[in-house]
């Protein structure tokens, strides 16, 4: 039988015989995945090795590490050289010998920007090599290793020697400083960045995290890297900006730092840093508001530029407060310039610039004399006759003509007339000096902070002249030697008076230029219009929005000159014409912005002269007056001027109660 047949099962037997094919149901799991894994992965995976090392070679921008040893006492040589330049404001100075320092240390500065761009690949490269941990990989790819400076046991070996990770910890701290240094050079004035300063950065924080660099020096470095990422894109995440910065803020709170740094990493600064709105462009301006000599440390730098952007807000409103920036949001300002001076931990002061203590002092004095609180304003006054050494050899003439017409208000306010009005007269030939000096260097320099300086000097005489006559015309009512038939109710003989004034200008002298009064209570005519005659060259040439202050003191000089009341009402009332109607272009911080000056101080000013003045035949009721009065005083009270309000509220009650 068929079943019986042994050769049908067993085909070895049968010969050369056709068998049947049979399929293996047994799969082999491991051999079949290790084959596949390798045809998949490895291969890959292996090309990506390839690349990645290639990418090292070519784009590391270093030489070989070793049997560099002998160029290190050129390095220092030209390190030394580097500083000095830096001291002095050298730029390409400091260029040139800190390129010559990164030579010396196997690590060129790239030249051209293909070889920043190359450089700033690498860097970026590494900086995720970093993150993954395969660094130390990247390094024997470019033939140069180190010891990890957070590791103990791999930082030994002899420092002389070139091969040793101790003398690699040391190259790196240099090459980082080096590269710090160098982008500081170029971020000094620069109001955009490129390519090779995030090539720059980049390379100083790499090289620092392989070295034993202070933990100051690191944040430092790091604060440097995130202003450099401002200041190369506005769309770079803001959630990237406060990594790095709370970065910094970790390695400054290991040790001691600087005075300006310890600012910056406070909250207030670490506001004004990652502001979007900040302009962070650095540069040791001509404001000269500190006692500058900041070289290229930026962190000197941003702490000046703070100050220096505070102190002018500060300035800017008190020449020309507005309802949203009032007189009593000075003192908010100045206090925050006060914090960001202060000094920790020092033995000799607590204040870390004294010229900003100065400019803190004679703002507060202002701000208290607007506050109508003469008694606390006194405080200041020996502080603010230390005149800051800087401003006594300075060229510019304002800051001295600011402290001589501060003396003079100051002394009309201690109601000290006799030596305010011997003070009016030495101030005005200093202002008008100070005047001519700015515009013939207007040209050459722009300098708004000497054009607001001047204004402000400008007001304050002009203040104390005003307040010399009002004093003075009390006292010739109060002894009953004012006359009824004055000219100010429209009498011929001061018309010549008034127009002797107008026509002779700047010219020469006559018995008409002083009011008749008693003693100190008469008016120096001639330098009033001195001083309205550099107010106007002012408004002519740099400041367009003086022109109703201007009106003001010229309506005010009409006045005191006992002219025609129909003139002056018409330049009182201009004021408040062109308010309505004026948009002007106010130069606020050095540019124009599209912000109208409404001149609301003007207007409240020109307001209680009219009132107080005038004939009041030329106000049609006494209604009129109190509505007029009752304006200006809402205006002083929300531009934050007491002083003006106090004499507002005091001309009011005089004529509610009369009627």
């Amino acid at each position: 039988p068929i079943c019986q047949n042994k050769d049908i099962g067993n085909p070895a037997a049968s010969g050369g015989g056709r068998t049947i094919l049979e399929m293996d149901s047994g799969f082999s799991y491991g051999t079949d995945l290790l084959r596949l894994f390798n045809s998949t992965f490895l291969l890959p995976a292996f090309n990506i090795c390839i690349l990645i090392a290639g990418l090292c070679k070519i784009l590391a921008p270093v030489k070989s590490c070793n049997g560099q040893f002998w160029q290190m006492n050129q390095y220092w040589k030209m390190k030394r050289q580097a500083e000095r330049e830096m001291e002095i404001g050298n730029r390409e100075g400091s260029r040139y010998y800190l390129e010559k320092c990164a030579d010396c240390l196997g690590q060129p500065i790239p030249v051209t920007w293909l070889d920043a761009a190359c450089s700033f690949i690498w860097q970026l490269l590494y900086v995720v090599f970093y993150k993954v941990g395969l660094h130390r990989l990247s390094q024997g790819f470019v033939g140069c290793g180190g010891g990890d400076p957070q590791d103990p046991s791999s930082g030994g070996g002899d420092p002389q020697d070139p091969s040793s990770a101790s003398w690699h910890n040391q190259r790196n701290a240099q090459i980082a400083l080096t590269y710090h240094q160098y982008n500081q050079v170029n971020l000094y004035g620069a109001s955009s960045v490129g390519v090779r300063e995030l090539s720059s950065i980049l390379t100083a924080v790499n090289s620092a995290r392989e070295s034993n660099l202070r933990p100051s020096v690191m944040a430092e470095i790091y604060l440097n890297l995130c202003i450099t990422l401002k200041l190369f894109s506005k769309r770079i995440p803001s959630f990237i900006l406060r990594g790095i910065f709370e970065r910094t803020r970790k390695f400054g709170l290991k040790e001691e730092v600087s005075p300006g740094l310890d600012w910056i990493l406070s909250p207030e600064g670490a506001q004004y840093v990652l502001d979007p709105t900040t302009n962070l462009q650095v540069i040791d301006d001509e404001a000269r508001m500190s006692s500058g000599g900041q070289g290229f440390n930026l962190v000197n730098l941003i702490v000046h530029k703070y100050r220096n952007t505070q102190l002018q807000k500060a300035l800017q409103t008190l020449i020309c407060p507005t309802q949203e920036r009032n007189l009593q949001t000075v003192p908010d300002i100045l206090d925050s310039v006060s914090r960001c001076n202060n000094r920790h931990g020092s033995l000799t002061t607590d204040r870390d610039d004294s010229v900003i203590d100065w400019w803190l002092a004679l703002y507060k004095c202002t701000h208290l004399w607007y506050s109508n609180k003469a008694s606390e304003a006194s405080k200041f006054y020996a502080e603010i006759e230390d005149f800051p050494e800087i401003y006594q050899e300075c060229e510019d003439p304002s800051f001295v003509c600011l402290l001589a017409a501060h003396l003079t208000l100051r002394s009309v306010i201690d109601k000290d007339y006799e030596e305010g009005m011997r003070l009016c007269e030495h101030t005005s030939e200093i202002i008008q000096d100070a005047v001519r000096f700015y515009l013939q260097k207007k040209n050459a320099t722009d300098n708004t902070t000497s054009m607001n300086l001047l204004v402000l000097a400008l007001d304050w005489i002009l203040q104390a002249r005003t307040d010399i006559w009002q004093h003075g015309k009390t006292s010739v009512e109060d002894a009953g030697h004012f006359l009824d038939d004055s000219p100010l109710s429209g009498g011929s003989d001061s018309l010549l008076t008034a127009e002797g004034v107008e026509e002779d200008g700047l010219g020469n002298h006559h018995p008409g230029c002083h009011l008749p009064g008693a003693g100190y209570g008469q008016v120096d005519l001639h330098g009033f219009q001195r001083d309205l005659q550099s107010l106007r060259m002012l408004a002519d040439t740099a400041a367009p929005w003086l022109q109703d202050r201007l009106n003001v003191y010229s309506g005010v000089q009409r006045l005191a000159a006992l002219a025609p009341p129909t003139r002056t009402q018409q330049l009182l009332e201009y004021t408040s014409n062109r308010m309505a109607s004026r948009q002007g272009l106010v130069c606020m911080g050095g540019r124009a912005e599209d912000t109208s000056y409404l001149a609301e101080w003007e207007l409240a000013t020109a307001h209680l002269f009219a009132c107080k003045y005038l004939p009041r035949q030329l106000l049609a009721t006494p209604g009129e007056r109190i509505g007029m009065l009752t304006e200006a005083a809402r205006l002083l009270d929300k531009l934050g001027d007491k002083r003006r309000g106090d004499q507002v509220a005091t001309l009011l009650r005089q004529i509610t109660t009369s009627h």
